[in-house]
């Protein structure tokens, strides 16, 4: 799969470690809690695991405001989709509307002078997120869920934000 190589090329990175070992526990019970389907049809290993061989991507993502926001996003991804279906529940899909909680959320990272800037990233990704959480019939597996988490990070960030980004 696409993404086990970024696994691979971004495995290690100076200063994850930390970082690493502090997400480490509150992501590892929810993935433990997560029902994985046993049926997939691709073999996967372990979501936690698989999580923490892409923390150094994560954590190279620039500019340093688009990190702070994909890990954001991870954190909704982790509370708000995962820990309800591990509660047999259903993802609070509501949080994804336009004016609503992860926009409000991530809206808060970005200083106002700059939110018109970032606002179209913001967007992508609420929009990516409601079309891989709305109801059809693909499974809800754990490539379903890398998938998730890869949402934020492949969403590139414009040119005119990175500049908008250097200046200050």
């Amino acid at each position: 799969m696409w993404d086990e190589a970024y696994a691979s090329v971004c495995r290690h990175h100076p200063g994850v470690a930390a970082w690493d070992r502090m997400r480490r526990g509150h992501f590892d019970d929810v993935f433990r809690a997560w029902p994985v389907e046993t049926s997939a049809v691709v073999p996967v290993t372990d979501l936690g695991q698989w999580y923490r061989d892409m923390t150094p991507c994560w954590m190279m993502a620039e500019p340093p405001r688009r990190r702070r926001l994909v890990l954001r996003v991870h954190r909704w991804i982790a509370e708000r989709v995962l820990e309800p279906m591990a509660r047999g529940e259903e993802p609070f899909v509501a949080d994804l509307e336009s004016e609503e909680a992860l926009a409000a959320t991530l809206a808060r990272l970005v200083p106002p002078s700059k939110l018109h800037a970032w606002r179209p990233w913001i967007l992508l990704v609420l929009t990516d997120l409601r079309l891989a959480l709305a109801p059809r019939p693909t499974r809800r597996d754990e490539t379903w869920a890398r998938r998730l988490f890869l949402i934020p990070y492949s969403i590139p960030v414009r040119r005119d934000v990175t500049r908008l980004e250097d200046v200050g």
